[in-house]
C-alpha cells in the first residue's frame, strides 16, 4: 500500500473516529477519465484534496467521498470496519490512486472555504489569495486544513476549474 493510501486511510480513521457531526456530502465521482482537456479531466464535479495552487493552476488529488450503504460496503471491502460493525459518521473516503492532476483555474473562478465564525466553521466566499494562504498556513481561520491540503469539491468546465468549495468533514 502506498504512503498516500496509508495517509488517506489514516485521515479517514481520524475523521471517522470523531464523535457526532456529519459530512456535507459532495458529489461522489470516480476518478477523471480520458478527455480532450490537457489535464486529462472531463467536465463535472470532483471530490478530492486540494494540494496547492500556483501558476494559475490547481494541484488536485481526486478521491471518492462515499455515504450510506455504499460507504459501509467500501469500508468493509477495504478492511476499515469488520462485518457487522457500524461506520462512524456515515461516510468513508476512498483514495486508491496516488496521482495528482494539475488543472488550470478559470478567470473568475469562485472559492468557498470553511472559516471560523463565532467558533463554528461557516462556508464563506473568499479570494484566491485567501485559498493560497490557507494552503501555506498563512490563514489560520480556515477549518480543516492539514498538511497543506484540504478536502473540497471542484467544478470543471471546458477543462478549467470554475469553483472550489471546501468540504466539511467532522
Amino acid at each position: 500500500m502506498s504512503g498516500r493510501s496509508v495517509g488517506a486511510l489514516f485521515l479517514a480513521a481520524v475523521v471517522l473516529s470523531g464523535c457526532g457531526g456529519r459530512a456535507t456530502p459532495a458529489t461522489s465521482v470516480a476518478e477523471p477519465g480520458p478527455s480532450s482537456h490537457p489535464s486529462g479531466i472531463t467536465d463535472g464535479e470532483y471530490f478530492g484534496w486540494v494540494e496547492g495552487i500556483e501558476d494559475g493552476a490547481i494541484r488536485f488529488d481526486p478521491a471518492e467521498l462515499l455515504t450510506g450503504e455504499e460507504a459501509s460496503r467500501a469500508a468493509l471491502e477495504d478492511g476499515f470496519i469488520g462485518d457487522g460493525d457500524p461506520l462512524p459518521n456515515d461516510f468513508y473516503i476512498r483514495d486508491p490512486a496516488v496521482d495528482t492532476i494539475t488543472v488550470p483555474l478559470a478567470a473568475g473562478a469562485s472559492y468557498r472555504l470553511l472559516l471560523f465564525v463565532d467558533g463554528a466553521p461557516e462556508e464563506t466566499e473568499v479570494s484566491l489569495e485567501e485559498v493560497v494562504g490557507a494552503l501555506t498556513g498563512h490563514n489560520p481561520d480556515v477549518y480543516g486544513v492539514a498538511g497543506g491540503e484540504f478536502p473540497a469539491t471542484i467544478t470543471v468546465e471546458r477543462g478549467e476549474v470554475t469553483a472550489i468549495v471546501q468540504t466539511y468533514l467532522p
